[in-house]
């Protein structure tokens, strides 16, 4: 129990401290209950007990970034018939294009494939075509891409490390990075009729783990792109299964025990649930305090380039000479 190391340790401590016993006390599911509760709570950046302390914990990071493969956009050619939803493609792509988005030439309107099988000619759409029966040729592009299924949040710009980033004329800012804007400007300022096929330079979240780019990554016949992001991950469900440990570092883990007793208190109506409240509420201080000492540098000097075999020091200024 001293430990803290497992969720074991925390669960006997909740249970010893509210006046119970190691185990088979009538409040252990409750407690574990209460376990979690803290524990999710403290892993998304803000409690319930201290709604201040808000932080992207950098003991959350995913330790390898996600990775995105971006598709480019396929001319395609299709067999469609006025207010119906099933079509015909003439050369069957090979990988399924469900979800994405479908322009036929000349026409503003964009329609979403809603089923389609890889190397499959059959797809439908999600409503009925609106133009003329017949074959016509289209477009179909890519914006929707799920992230990992362990995101619980997104903590920086996507970063692409595609020349095809810096395309004269494309938009984009040059510095590699695609940034997060809100859904609604997304869709005044990149209606779908618009979408044009360069490295894309904002997304915006349509769910939970979904994103939608602004333009679709590149033209028709050209590369995959790949694009990466950090993000924090979500953590498991503690389940006191032998030896599980939770995510919070192992020095500061009894502060999900504190704030899972002090609402464990509260159920019981126990007097001591607000003096609970604000010892859980120092402990999150303090670890936020850690986080932000260890992310503060300790030099002056920090961001700064010196030449090879240069001092590093004063203001003294180098020059690099090229040639003979």
């Amino acid at each position: 129990m001293a430990n803290y190391q497992y969720t074991s340790d925390l669960l006997a401590d909740v249970l010893f401290r509210s006046g119970g016993i190691a185990s088979g006390d009538e409040f252990e599911t409750v407690a574990l209950q209460y376990l979690n509760r803290a524990y999710f709570d403290i892993c998304s950046g803000s409690s319930v007990v201290a709604p201040q302390v808000r932080e992207d914990w950098l003991w959350l990071r995913s330790a390898q970034p996600g990775i995105l493969r971006l598709f480019p956009t396929l001319n395609v050619t299709v067999s469609l018939t006025t207010l119906e939803t099933a079509g015909t493609f003439s050369a069957a792509p090979t990988y399924s294009v469900a979800g994405d988005f479908l322009q036929i030439d000349s026409e503003s309107e964009v329609y979403t494939i809603a089923t389609h099988t890889a190397s499959n000619a059959n797809f439908t759409i999600r409503d009925g075509y609106l133009g003329t029966t017949g074959t016509k040729s289209g477009k179909v592009f890519r914006l929707d891409y799920a992230l990992a299924a362990d995101v619980l949040r997104v903590i920086q710009p996507l970063r692409s490390f595609s020349m095809a980033a810096l395309t004269p004329g494309a938009g984009y800012g040059g510095d590699f990075r695609i940034h997060l804007i809100d859904s609604t400007i997304m869709d005044e300022q990149w209606p779908l009729s618009r979408t044009r096929s360069v490295m894309p330079e904002y997304f915006t979240y349509t769910a939970n783990r979904t994103i939608r780019f602004n333009a679709a990554s590149a033209p028709a016949g050209e590369a995959y792109r790949h694009v990466e992001y950090d993000y924090l991950v979500m953590p498991a469900v503690l389940t006191n299964a032998q030896n599980e440990e939770p995510l919070v570092p192992r020095h500061r883990r009894y502060i999900i025990a504190d704030i899972a007793l002090a609402l464990l208190f509260s159920d019981k109506n126990d007097s001591r649930r607000g003096e609970l409240a604000v010892i859980a509420q120092n402990g999150l201080h303090a670890l936020q305090l850690e986080e932000r000492r260890r992310n503060r540098t300790n030099s002056s000097r920090a961001g700064r380039i010196y030449p090879r075999n240069a001092p590093a020091w004063g203001n003294r200024r180098f020059f690099a000479r090229y040639g003979s």
